[in-house]
């Protein structure tokens, strides 16, 4: 165990998994074990945790701490029960499975921790909740556990993947808020901490927040830079995570072909891996770009598919997100015919036929959607898009009034938390209906 720890550290995980599995066939191999045998068992299981973690081989983990739940709860140590499933819930986060598992298993964690007084459960449970939270929609809870989690930064000062796991957190509610400049100051206080212990991987985290924050303000070529340093350096899960992002980037650049070849990796690599999280992200944006060059069925589905995972797994934000793609895909499609070129017309012209009496209703509906649950979420952050293509959308049916309100409401959240393109777009359309 200890030779595959020290194997982690040197970013060498490759090895580190192996030791763990020989200790792992070494222990498990023995029927007749005693109790003190099983807690030993149980502890390398835990410890294993990390190097699936940098792996991303969260379906592994998972499958694995499941088939030995029973072992470790029948220690009746409660404190080792409670962060045996604070790492439960972890995996079925990141593996993609329903979000009121991960939160079930969390809660006990965090329930165990408080009867023991165990400080090193009560703050990985809290630490991990955040983003559970978060992504179901439940952002004043995340922002709970964000506080309570952010007190045992001293505490736990030496411990680089609670501070990952901090402020990654803390991340998904400033972006989900829409507050800028709060993950600005995330990003740079994790580097600087990287920084400061020499930590690689905090260092990379830090890049993928600094890239969020880049996004937020449509400063795409940096953005880019900043992936690019951890799809260089990283390890495997965080490469895709860097994959994934830069995918989006492009997308929102319009570089389809390039978004499309970071994106078929991200997927590609969530088959193989069962990390359906990162998969299921990804194919909302390549579904966008497929249909952006014309291929409209194809990548609607796509994004339909993905839709459909996520509200079964309860990711409400990210479902909102995949609503107001859908919606902003069918609102295109009435500006103008999908394609510039005769090739692109003719293959949709089964899809055109299908749907053109619904495209409008189509659109509506999407938007809406997406707008009802981030409002309900108080995911301010993803509420200016939608506000703004429901204007659009209202705009161009002919129907003033409501595309002022909705446009009102855009220029609201822009002010606030937006980029300067868009506040101004949603304020040339106000300029328009005087």
């Amino acid at each position: 165990m200890k030779s595959g720890e020290k194997s982690l550290k040197r970013y060498a995980l490759e090895e580190a998994n192996q030791y763990f599995k020989e200790a792992y066939e070494i222990l498990s191999g023995n029927q007749a074990r005693s109790k003190g045998e099983d807690l030993k068992l149980t502890e390398l299981l835990m410890r294993w945790c990390l190097v699936f973690y940098y792996q991303g081989r969260f379906e592994g983990m998972s499958e694995m701490l499941l088939a030995h739940l029973g072992m470790a709860e029948s220690s009746g140590d409660k404190a080792r029960i409670g962060a045996y499933h604070a790492w439960l819930g972890h995996a079925g986060f990141w593996k993609g499975a329903g979000l009121d598992a991960s939160r079930y298993y969390l809660l006990r964690a965090l329930a165990l921790g408080e009867d023991t007084g165990d400080r090193q459960v009560i703050g990985a449970a809290c630490s991990f909740l955040i983003k559970t939270c978060a992504e179901r929609g439940y952002l004043e809870e995340a922002e709970v556990f964000e506080e309570r989690t952010r007190g045992f930064l001293e505490l736990f000062a030496s411990d680089t993947f609670f501070y990952i796991t901090y402020y990654s957190g803390k991340a998904y509610i400033n972006w989900f808020r829409g507050d800028r400049d709060e993950l600005y100051l995330s990003a740079r206080e994790l580097l600087d901490y990287g920084e400061r212990v020499s930590s690689l991987r905090c260092i990379m985290i830090g890049n993928l927040l600094m890239a969020f924050s880049l996004f937020m303000v449509q400063e795409m070529e940096q953005a880019i830079e900043h992936t690019n340093t951890v799809i260089d350096q990283a390890d495997p899960y965080h490469v895709m995570i860097a994959q994934t992002l830069k995918g989006m980037f492009l997308v929102y650049k319009r570089e389809f072909k390039e978004a499309e070849l970071c994106l078929n990796q991200v997927i590609a690599y969530s088959e193989r891996e069962g990390t359906e999280y990162l998969g299921t992200t990804a194919s909302i944006f390549l579904g966008a770009a497929l249909a952006a060059q014309g291929n409209l069925s194809r990548g609607i589905r796509m994004i339909e598919t993905a839709s459909e995972e996520l509200l079964k797994t309860q990711r409400i934000v990210f479902y909102s997100l995949s609503q107001l793609v859908l919606g902003s895909i069918y609102l295109q499609i009435l500006r103008k015919s999908p394609g510039r070129n005769l090739s692109n017309i003719l293959k949709n012209v089964p899809f055109l036929m299908k749907n053109i009496f619904s495209i409008r209703r189509k659109a509506e509906k999407h938007l809406s959607t997406a707008i009802e649950l981030s409002e309900k979420a108080g995911a301010r952050g993803f509420l200016g898009q939608p506000y703004l293509q429901m204007g659009s959308l209202f705009l161009a049916a002919g129907k003033p009034e409501k595309a002022r309100q909705y446009l009102l409401k855009a220029t609201d959240v822009f002010e606030q938390c937006g980029p300067q393109k868009s506040l101004k777009q949603a304020r040339d359309l106000l300029s328009s209906l005087m």
